[in-house]
């Protein structure tokens, strides 16, 4: 998608405004239309330019990519009140699935995760019917609550004793120049 200041949107653009970057789960985040949002900030005295990213049209499902130390997962995020909320992983009609991963998306994440040497990665993708899927966001602090794992029962979410011995492991093997 396309990301940026402000000012290189066209007036008639829906975007994604970051208010926050290191808010975690689409919290920080404000939709609007670029011409509205210029009048908003101007209006606010605020000076500055703020980063931004295109609205991508049907964000109500999302997918997450995640390495967790050697263990790869893959969640769908599906938004169920579609007029209240734009982002699929915000409020409290949010559904979270485990699917079966999409071998597509594991090498990348896996080396992205390795390129920043962070043993915990996550990527947000959202789908576009012309261009696929698109990646969105990159975490190596990503929110897991009610992210269910293969052996949990889904209300249980990931077991952390798990999830921290997966994670040490991999530190090592990335410390030693591992690979999957």
């Amino acid at each position: 998608p396309q990301v940026g200041p402000l000012t290189s949107f066209r007036d008639e653009q829906n975007v994604v405004i970051y208010e926050d970057s290191f808010a975690h789960r689409g919290e920080g985040k404000i939709l609007l239309r670029a011409d509205d949002a210029r009048c908003d900030y101007k209006a606010a005295g605020k000076a500055w330019d703020p980063y931004c990213s295109e609205w991508i049209p049907g964000g109500s499902s999302s997918l997450r990519a995640c390495w967790i130390g050697r263990s790869f997962y893959c969640w769908r995020y599906r938004q169920t009140d579609h007029h209240a909320e734009w982002r699929s992983n915000v409020g409290p009609r949010v559904e979270i699935e485990l699917v079966d991963y999409v071998e597509s998306l594991m090498q990348p994440t896996w080396r992205v995760g390795a390129a920043l040497k962070a043993p915990l990665v996550a990527v947000d993708l959202v789908h576009d019917e012309a261009r696929g899927w698109l990646a969105i966001d990159l975490n190596t602090a990503p929110g897991l609550q009610g992210c269910p794992g293969p052996e949990e029962p889904a209300h249980m979410g990931i077991g952390w004793r798990s999830v921290a011995e997966s994670i040490a492991a991999r530190w090592g093997e990335l410390n030693a120049g591992g690979a999957p």
